[in-house]
């Protein structure tokens, strides 16, 4: 396979291809890392629960490391919402992060 041939194959955004070349293979998922010196603190929210919090960019990095997916975090602290596993697509958990939007 030549150098480059992925790239010509796949058609790929400008945005795509500069965050893999920046950042590195990671499947697609935002990293704490992308939120360095863009939010100090990342709040999620659901509504469908009522739930709500704000976690320090910072103190996530510390723990999960710049590289952890924020999905993968955001299941994890949802694990035990009792709408998680609901019958009823239409009332499944929809817990997000709604400051992601505004910085990436």
């Amino acid at each position: 396979m030549q150098p480059g041939f992925l790239f010509r194959a796949l058609p790929l955004s400008a945005a795509v291809l500069a965050l893999c070349l920046r950042y590195g293979p990671r499947d697609g998922a935002i990293t704490f890392g992308d939120l360095i010196g863009k939010l100090d603190d990342l709040r999620v929210s659901c509504d469908k629960c009522g739930r709500s919090g704000r976690y320090q960019v910072q103190r996530l990095i510390r723990d999960r490391g710049r590289d952890g997916k924020i999905v993968d975090w955001l299941d994890q602290i949802t694990a035990d919402c009792p709408k998680k596993a609901t019958v009823s697509w239409n009332d499944r958990c929809a817990a997000r992060c709604p400051d992601l939007a505004k910085v990436l």
